[in-house]
């Protein structure tokens, strides 16, 4: 029998063909997976899920990119501690900003290392895209009328395809002297239309119930030891059917079948991104 080394073949990465009936390695998956090593999860709170969801969220990303060096050091790490440690730490601002009274998660106050930033980066000669007439008329204007240009700064940055990371962050001055009820209208214009401006889509993980019950659905659903296992076939080339793998992960239930597999493959999707373990590190208090 020809033996499938890991590597990045085509057919590989197609979970969906590798699953449909082709001669199995059930053996050499229960060599390492054993759903019991997913226990602890029940336990998890949000930290310790941020960790599990980051370090899954990485793996997939090396797998968009197949990037063959990085899922050889990731992925025999996973099978062989699946919940390990992660050392994942998103951090949008100081300490110091972080602990004032009025520093909501998502919503903090713009700090001086903020605004150094920024003058850092305007101070660059970053490169540009093409220019439209009304731009070129701009770059016309004498230095000192340009050094006291008007323009948004989250227009700026949409200018510059270097500084795209910046978009994940909208930069606002808040009108205290306006009532409360319109800054929260305002605000909520402002997040929709930002957002569909920018093209910062909202978290495709919405939340139907409290973080406990969703952590604990997460955990029933099995979208930890699902990845896991799916990830190896992909990464191994082993091939293992759908039925086994709904066997594997439900070892005392065998009404379970590919259709449930099906949901927890969507739910995984959404669950294990880098972006959702972000969302989650500034949730609010």
């Amino acid at each position: 029998m020809h033996r499938v080394t890991p590597g990045l073949h085509a057919e590989r990465w197609d979970l969906e063909q590798q699953m449909q009936g082709k001669p199995a390695s059930m053996q050499k998956a229960q060599e390492w997976f054993d759903v019991t090593n997913y226990q602890s999860a029940a336990q998890f709170d949000v930290d310790n899920w941020i960790q599990q969801i980051a370090k899954r969220g990485v793996i997939q990303k090396a797998v968009e990119a197949k990037d063959q060096t990085l899922l050889d050091l990731l992925v025999p790490q996973l099978i062989a501690a699946p919940l390990s440690d992660y050392q994942f730490k998103y951090d949008n601002t100081s300490s110091a900003i972080r602990d004032l009274s009025y520093a909501t998660g998502a919503v903090i106050p713009l700090g001086f290392s903020d605004l150094y930033r920024l003058i850092e980066l305007d101070s660059m000669n970053l490169p540009v895209g093409e220019e439209t007439p009304d731009e070129k008329d701009r770059d016309d204007e004498d230095t000192a009328e340009s050094a006291q240009r008007q323009e948004a700064v989250d227009e700026w940055t949409r200018g510059h395809d270097d500084l795209a990371p910046l978009r994940h962050f909208g930069h606002l001055k808040v009108d205290m002297n306006a009532r409360d009820e319109d800054i929260r209208s305002s605000v909520d214009h402002w997040l929709n239309a930002y957002r569909l401006a920018v093209g910062v889509p909202p978290s495709d993980a919405p939340y139907r119930k409290k973080i406990e019950n969703e952590m604990a659905d997460w955990h029933l659903s099995k979208v930890l030891p699902y990845f896991d296992l799916t990830t190896w076939v992909g990464w191994s080339g082993n091939r293992v059917t759908k039925d086994e793998i709904a066997a594997l992960l439900f070892p005392n239930d065998p009404s379970v079948d590919r259709d449930k597999l099906v949901s927890i493959k969507k739910k995984a999707e959404q669950v294990l991104t880098i972006s959702h373990a972000m969302m989650l590190s500034v949730r609010g208090a």
